[in-house]
């Protein structure tokens, strides 16, 4: 039953990379009408009303009664552990979408992959143990994603761009194990739902500190954009993942989040034509053989040595 869980787990996370690497050409193309706070707010909150019919049908297959689904919305670690993983995910985002104003795509790549380094070294203190195998594993992810972004160039001294994107990879490290520490004692689904309003109302509370004016031209223009990021990007993508690291160690989590890369790189070649170059072709096939490695139990490849 734990093999079969954590299985479900494994393409529930492969299925949000998947996502989220599709998803970049949107979220670049929102950026032409909209701020980056104002794409965030408001592809997260639409994100978060169309997952409510989601929980309503969930529920109904559980055969949830009426009494049940309404008490089931006032469990206060919902909203506190919602909250918390909404407040990570909407300040990571934010610091993503302005060091991408500035940053090259390799360089943005690269530097936001960084949270697969940034996992298991916060881990430690927030208890979770990286076994040596799964260390290999980072390391290689590392590398692979090295080859992948560099034809786009990494050269150059630190930028203030750069500073972000880092600290961007910090706060979805953060993210990534609030969702393990918190996410499992509670409803996956519904807490999606009050992560999405929360990243939203982030993206929102900044922009209007900010004095940026909103127009109806602008939100029209990016409505295609908006809609793609808040059903699959939001909603399915990061609905997964909460669902996904319930049965999935995070830095094995990271590792196949970090395919978002390889995807990207995929439906480049095969949705807009581009073409990928022997590194990018080698970063692909590494980060591959990255997220192999983590699936491998290490007490029987330990036993196996003996």
């Amino acid at each position: 039953m734990a093999k079969k869980s954590k299985l479900i787990g494994v393409l529930l996370l492969l299925l949000a990379a998947f996502v989220w690497g599709f998803a970049f050409t949107a979220q670049r193309k929102g950026m032409a009408n909209l701020t980056p706070a104002q794409f965030i707010a408001i592809r997260f909150v639409l994100a978060g009303v169309l997952l409510m019919p989601v929980v309503a049908l969930s529920d109904r297959l559980g055969r949830v009664n009426c009494h049940c689904y309404w008490k089931a919305w006032k469990d206060k670690r919902l909203w506190l552990y919602g909250s918390l993983c909404g407040l990570f995910l909407g300040v990571a985002s934010l610091l993503q979408q302005w060091g991408l104003v500035d940053a090259s795509a390799g360089k943005g790549g690269f530097l936001t992959v960084l949270y697969i380094i940034g996992v298991p070294i916060l881990g430690i203190f927030w208890g979770r143990k990286t076994t040596p195998l799964l260390w290999v594993a980072v390391a290689l992810a590392l590398v692979g994603s090295y080859f992948l972004c560099a034809s786009d160039g990494l050269g150059g001294g630190i930028e203030w761009c750069d500073i972000l994107l880092i600290l961007c990879a910090v706060v979805f490290s953060f993210h990534i194990l609030a969702i393990d520490r918190f996410i499992v004692s509670i409803d996956a689904i519904r807490a999606s739902v009050v992560q999405s309003l929360v990243t939203g109302v982030v993206g929102f509370c900044v922009s209007f500190m900010h004095g940026e004016t909103w127009t109806l031209n602008g939100v029209y223009g990016a409505a295609i954009p908006i809609l793609y990021c808040a059903i699959c990007s939001s909603g399915i993508g990061y609905t997964c993942q909460l669902l996904g690291q319930r049965s999935v160690h995070p830095v094995v989590a990271s590792l196949l989040m970090s395919l978002e890369s390889v995807f990207a790189a995929i439906g480049g070649y095969f949705v807009l034509g581009e073409k990928l170059s022997t590194n990018e072709l080698l970063g692909c096939v590494i980060i591959f053989v990255a997220v192999i490695l983590a699936q491998i139990p290490y007490k029987k490849a330990k036993n196996n040595n003996k």
